[in-house]
């Protein structure tokens, strides 16, 4: 099969792709700013760049699994979180209920998914397995729940007056398709099972592949400085917006400090 040989190019090209928008992130004084997605790149050089060598049924590969994807987890929900802050960084009031609301929601998808695997993980099965199965529960939920805070926010851009710089905006978009993928592809594997594994995994890692040269092209130092208008707004209707959201945004601030 082609895409069996097809793979390991696009992990490769991957992990050149978060290395090129680590170095241009960095470069354009922009690491600082999107500090998650610095780090998330530079973390992302190796795992990608050690599937373009390791067979997945190796001992190696299962190891460097069972160390790297608590760290992906715990960068995913740290560029969420960050990302949320850079679309409401006028509106600190906004983002501070919107983080704890994502805390209470991630351990409760977590608790959940925990729960219904549970039964299913047996003290007969081999320790490896048991581990994959602990792994699977809380990856599950995790992404369930970033995968709906994601797609909120795209909401929340589309129907509020917020109008970020450039690139928030294309950061926000890219990182959502990058993550949704993901997400999704973990979802089919669970639903076809191995009989369509080497093909949802080619079309997986090429649109990882993707997102990575979206984000070292298109993040740039002059970004920074573009807001994006949106143009379904009027400026009498947008002010109206932006001034209901300030007062909200005052109020939970005001809550806040009286807690």
């Amino acid at each position: 099969m082609p895409e069996v040989a097809l793979v390991p190019f696009l992990q490769g090209l991957s992990a050149v792709g978060f290395a090129v928008t680590a170095a241009r992130l960095y470069s354009a004084g922009l690491a600082r700013r999107y500090r998650a997605l610095f780090l998330y790149s530079v973390f992302n050089v190796p795992v990608f760049g050690s599937g373009a060598f390791l067979r997945t049924d190796s001992p190696a590969f299962f190891y460097l699994y069972l160390i790297a994807e608590p760290m992906g987890w715990v960068l995913s929900a740290w560029l969420v979180i960050e990302l949320y802050g850079l679309v409401l960084e006028r509106h600190q009031g906004l983002f501070t209920v919107g983080r704890r609301a994502m805390y209470a929601i991630l351990g409760a998808a977590i608790l959940v998914s925990m729960l219904t695997l549970l039964p299913h993980i047996t003290p007969e099965m081999p320790q490896a397995s048991r581990m994959i199965g602990y792994y699977t529960a809380v990856a599950r939920g995790l992404n369930c729940a970033l995968a709906v805070f994601l797609l909120l926010m795209l909401v929340f851009l589309s129907l509020f007056a917020v109008s970020p710089n450039r690139n928030v905006l294309i950061h926000s978009v890219v990182y959502t398709g990058f993550f949704l993928s993901n997400t999704l592809g973990n979802i089919l594997h669970t639903v076809f099972g191995l009989k369509y594994a080497v093909t949802l995994n080619a079309v997986l890692v090429a649109s990882s592949c993707a997102c990575t040269f979206a984000w070292c092209i298109l993040l740039t130092r002059r970004g920074e400085a573009v807001r994006v208008v949106q143009p379904w707004f009027g400026p009498d209707q947008e002010e109206r917006i932006l001034g209901h959201l300030d007062a909200l945004n005052a109020t939970l601030l005001k809550s806040a400090k009286i807690r």
